[in-house]
């Protein structure tokens, strides 16, 4: 007779923990982390964090310094656009996501609320890479 057969309970749990413990992307590839991450990437643009949002792009570490200096200024350029066009970008709420199993992705929808009252969504598409989101 098999030992499991005479404790059935414990051969429930027992697969429970195996499926959860195969899981291919991890507990950080959840609709939560990926609705935080482009949160904190759209927050690093508004507060003027410029290099920390370039290097939220899946890549950049290898991009050459210059280059990625100049993305850093257009960043900031396009701050600057939407702060003399609007008065600037007040917050951005992710308010719905889909994630994508097949090639580790999401693309999470935000509500971008300027200054002058205008509330505009936009869609951020992320890269699940080495345990933590990217911009794509």
């Amino acid at each position: 007779m098999n030992h499991l057969s005479r404790f059935p309970l414990c051969g429930l749990l027992l697969v429970m923990m195996m499926s959860v413990g195969c899981r291919r992307q991890g507990d950080h590839f959840s609709h939560a982390s990926a609705r935080e991450a482009a949160e904190r990437f759209y927050a690093s643009l508004i507060s003027g964090r410029y290099d920390e949002y370039v290097m939220a792009h899946n890549g950049a570490d290898s991009l050459p310094t210059a280059y990625r200096s100049q993305l850093v200024d257009l960043a900031g350029q396009f701050m600057a656009q939407q702060q003399s066009a609007r008065g600037g970008i007040l917050s951005a709420t992710a308010t719905n996501d889909t994630l994508m199993e097949a090639d580790s992705s999401a693309r999470v929808y935000l509500d971008i609320v300027f200054a002058d009252s205008l509330c505009e969504q936009v869609s951020l598409p992320l890269l699940f890479r080495d345990g933590k989101w990217r911009l794509r």
